[in-house]
C-alpha cells in the first residue's frame, strides 16, 4: 500500500490508501492474525515519491491506527543509480535513511506499551469528499475513552482496548493533505482519570485543562500513541 504519488508535480495522496488498510486490517482481526505491511519507502518510478521524516511518520501511524504490528521497508535497498532507497545499490546511506531512522527509532520507543492494547478499529473525523485517502467501510462511530473531539481538521483516530485488565488507547494521525503541510490543533475530553500520550516516542503524562479537554498539536503527518487509565 504504497500511497504517497506525484501529480502535475504537487504531492497527492492515492485516493483508496485508508481503505486498502483497512480491507487486511479487518481480515487480521477477524481472523486472530497479526497484520504486517510493507510501507512505501522510496520513489522506483517518476510518479511516486521518496518519503520525508513526516510521510515515514504519516503512514507509521496511519498503520499503527488500524492495528499494524511490523512496519517493514519496501524496498530496503535502491535496484537501479536512479532510484535509490533507503540504501544506494552500492550499500551507501541515503537522506531518506535518516528521515527513516527518526521515525522507526519514535515507534520502537512505543512498541511496549502499544502491544499491550488489541485494535478494535478506527473512526474518522472531519472526513469529506476532500479527503478520499481518509475515507473506509465500516468504520467505528463511537468509541468508549472518546466523549468528545474538537478539531477543524480531517483526523484518523485509531482504537485499542487493554488486552489484560482495564484500560483503553487510542492513535490520533493528522489527516490534513500533506501538500498543505497543515498543523492540527486537537482538544479531546476522555473518560479516564490517568492519560498518558508518546509525542515523538516520549512519555508524557498530560493534564487536562479548565473544561476537561486534553490538547494535542499535530504537526503535517504526524501522529501520536494515547494511553487512557
Amino acid at each position: 500500500i504504497y500511497p504517497l504519488d506525484w501529480v502535475n508535480g504537487r504531492r497527492a495522496t492515492y485516493k483508496d490508501y485508508c481503505e486498502s488498510i483497512n480491507v487486511i486490517a479487518a481480515s487480521a482481526r477477524e481472523h486472530s492474525k497479526d497484520f504486517w505491511c510493507c510501507i512505501q519507502t522510496f520513489a522506483w518510478v517518476p510518479s511516486k515519491r521518496t518519503p520525508t521524516e513526516s510521510e515515514f511518520r504519516w503512514q507509521s501511524y496511519c498503520m499503527l491506527s488500524f492495528g499494524c504490528k511490523g512496519l517493514l521497508c519496501w524496498t530496503y535497498a535502491g535496484y537501479t543509480p536512479e532510484f535509490p532507497s533507503l540504501l544506494t545499490i552500492d550499500g551507501k546511506r541515503t537522506n531518506a535513511w535518516y528521515d527513516a531512522a527518526i521515525v522507526f527509532k519514535e515507534i520502537h520507543n512505543i512498541s511496549d506499551a502499544f502491544v499491550q492494547y488489541k485494535n478494535i478499529g478506527a473512526l474518522t473525523h472531519n472526513c469529506t469528499d476532500k479527503t478520499p485517502y481518509l475515507k473506509f467501510s465500516n468504520p467505528l462511530q463511537t468509541f468508549s475513552a472518546i466523549e468528545q473531539i474538537q478539531c477543524d481538521d480531517p483526523l484518523l483516530v485509531g482504537c485499542f482496548e487493554k488486552k489484560d485488565g482495564p484500560g483503553t488507547a487510542l492513535t490520533i494521525v493528522n489527516m490534513s493533505e500533506l501538500e498543505g503541510t497543515k498543523t492540527s490543533h486537537v482538544k479531546l475530553k476522555l473518560k479516564g482519570s490517568t492519560v498518558v500520550a508518546w509525542p515523538r516516542g516520549q512519555r508524557a503524562v498530560l493534564s487536562p485543562d479548565a473544561d476537561g479537554f486534553y490538547d494535542l498539536t499535530l504537526e503535517s503527518g504526524e501522529g501520536v500513541f494515547v494511553e487512557v487509565e
